[in-house]
């Protein structure tokens, strides 16, 4: 994952860690993971490092799963290729109390942004995670989050 990107995740975890749960009005991240539905119950959005993120989480007891997706803050509407190393980069998380934080890039895909303003973050992407994942695709994704936090 482009430095970048992983400093601006960093940050945005940090911080949803720091707040209450929250969903805009309108908001929204769902996607299939290997065929199994994920909706989140928090969706967060950030501009920070040169970078526009937004956080889909699900909360389980003891564990929180994140989809995460960031594109560099100079991308527009259009269809981009992701990689890890990319302008796009996406990753699933799981994260249980006490255990490491097991992470899942995706390594190859297509993410199309609907739009990508400081207002708003949108868009839809279908991946291929990392070789020797337990995971092995993100399908039928779609996120939208309004209201974009600047974080330092």
């Amino acid at each position: 994952m482009k430095h970048s990107h992983e400093k601006c995740l960093n940050a945005a975890i940090e911080a949803t860690k720091c707040q209450a749960r929250q969903e805009g009005t309108g908001d929204y991240f769902t996607a299939l993971i290997d065929g199994v539905s994920f909706t989140a119950q928090d969706i967060r959005g950030f501009i920070s490092f040169g970078v526009r993120i937004v956080v889909g989480i699900i909360y389980e007891g003891n564990m929180l799963r994140y989809i995460s997706v960031a594109a560099d803050d100079d991308l527009g509407a259009g269809e981009y290729d992701v990689a890890l190393d990319g302008k796009v980069t996406i990753g699933y998380m799981i994260e249980s109390r006490g255990e490491p934080t097991l992470e899942y890039p995706a390594d190859q895909g297509k993410a199309d942004i609907f739009c990508a303003s400081d207002s708003e973050f949108s868009g839809a992407f279908n991946v291929k995670l990392i070789e020797g994942s337990p995971y092995k695709t993100i399908t039928q994704a779609t996120f939208k989050v309004g209201n974009l936090q600047r974080l330092s």
